[in-house]
């Protein structure tokens, strides 16, 4: 669905922001965007409430900016935001990044690696743009119908790969997968550990009180810098795709990584370089 037009300079919003009393205006104008991405499922109300903030969130998740960079995580929607909201698929939110899988890696990471970077490979994308579904979605999806299908793409790839669901049950909630790994001891905070190739990366919102909202955005790790300090990823439901990207340990709404293979993996002995979108194997070590 192509997004509304709309001018160039557009106001800062935030929770709390509103429109004048009956008079469509900016905050209408975003929540149509995020309706028609599939994001936001409320009411356009002219108010910048709870449920506008949590589509904000998510949305800035899995869009980059003018830039190619991805969005700060905040809930508020300023330049780069309206700009992200403009041009949310397509051509502009594709990062442009060639996938190879490092060496190094057992045979069940390359397997993941493999299967997913297929699905990036087909082009699988949502149709119609917005809809959560249509294309290879659709079989990501099937017996669940049209939702944000990032934790079902992650799920489905590793039944694809293994035959069977990931702890035997199928997840489509990133907060609730964090959960359950954390409990199964697969969960590491981004501070205490250094990502792998093949593991999940996972991003939630932290409230003002410290607690994690149901905002949440996960994906496979592809590639790992020499300092690990960015990573390349394949991930669902990113710019409406499955897409190749990259992203930094810095980002504020990333919690860490579910490591689901049964092995220590800051002990493998993988080949480390960054991909971007000028070159496939940029600083490459082993």
């Amino acid at each position: 669905m192509k997004a509304t037009s709309m001018p160039v300079n557009q106001p800062l919003l935030k929770h709390g922001s509103r429109d004048p009393k009956n008079v469509r205006g900016p905050v209408c104008l975003w929540q149509t965007l995020m309706q028609s991405q599939g994001f936001y499922n409320g009411r356009v109300d002219g108010f910048f409430g709870s449920r506008t903030t949590a589509a904000t969130r998510y949305f800035q998740m899995t869009h980059l900016d003018e830039n190619g960079e991805p969005l700060d995580v905040d809930g508020k929607v300023g330049p780069k935001t309206w700009w992200a909201g403009q041009n949310p698929s397509g051509e502009k939110q594709r990062s442009h990044i060639k996938p190879a899988t490092p060496q190094g890696l057992s045979a069940d990471r390359r397997k993941v690696l493999a299967i997913s970077q297929k699905k990036h490979a087909e082009g699988t994308r949502e149709i119609p743009d917005g809809s959560n579904w249509g294309d290879g979605v659709t079989e990501i999806l099937e017996g669940v119908g049209p939702n944000p299908w990032c934790c079902f793409f992650v799920w489905w790839v590793w039944k694809q790969a293994f035959g069977k669901w990931l702890w035997d049950k199928r997840h489509g909630h990133v907060q609730t997968a964090w959960r359950v790994a954390r409990a199964q001891g697969m969960a590491f905070p981004k501070e205490k550990y250094t990502p792998v190739p093949g593991d999940f990366f996972v991003m939630l919102y932290k409230n003002k009180y410290g607690n994690y909202t149901g905002s949440g955005h996960i994906g496979f790790v592809l590639s790992v810098s020499p300092d690990g300090q960015s990573f390349n990823t394949v991930e669902g439901n990113a710019g409406n795709r499955v897409k190749v990207g990259i992203r930094k340990l810095s980002q504020s709404s990333l919690v860490g990584f579910i490591n689901p293979y049964g092995d220590d993996g800051e002990t493998i002995d993988f080949e480390r370089k960054v991909l971007d979108a000028e070159s496939t194997a940029a600083d490459s070590t082993r």
